[in-house]
């Protein structure tokens, strides 16, 4: 008997990235994701992030990602057996974008206080102003993916 195979452990991998492809391509809320980490990973590495402010980052970036993906994965579920409308099946669905929407969240939080001070030094501009600014995108986003809910 085998420790592990070096064959099945490439397969498993080319599985896993496959289905990262297939998401990406059919999931506009995952690009949307995917667009959000290299915007936030630029500015880590342009405002010289120390590595534990990348670190919170980055677990924070893999868990929204985590999340839509595993959201993805219960809405084909739910599609592949059920043919007619549900009760069950929509709690389900809404249950796991519920999961994205509450990590979203996390992440806008995570990035307010990774970033904020760096930024507001960078752009020296009133702290009230940035704020603001700052909650008014928060808002947007927030009412832009519940707007995009109701009208799956």
């Amino acid at each position: 008997m085998k420790f592990f195979n070096i064959k099945t452990l490439g397969e498993s991998f080319n599985y896993a990235l496959t289905g990262i492809i297939k998401a990406l391509s059919s999931e506009q809320n995952l690009r949307i994701h995917f667009l959000a980490t290299a915007l936030v990973l630029f500015l880590a590495w342009r405002l010289e992030l120390s590595s534990l402010e990348v670190l919170v980052l980055l677990l924070t970036i893999t868990l929204v990602i985590v999340a839509e993906l595993m959201n993805t994965a219960v809405e084909y579920a739910v599609d592949l057996y059920i043919d007619e409308f549900k009760r069950e099946a929509k709690l389900a669905k809404d249950i796991g974008a519920g999961a994205v929407l509450v990590a979203s969240v996390n992440a806008v939080v995570v990035a307010y206080l990774v970033f904020f001070d760096k930024l507001n030094e960078l752009l020296v501009v009133d702290l009230n102003l940035f704020k603001y600014i700052f909650l008014s995108g928060l808002l947007l986003v927030l009412l832009a993916k519940l707007f995009l809910k109701f009208l799956d």
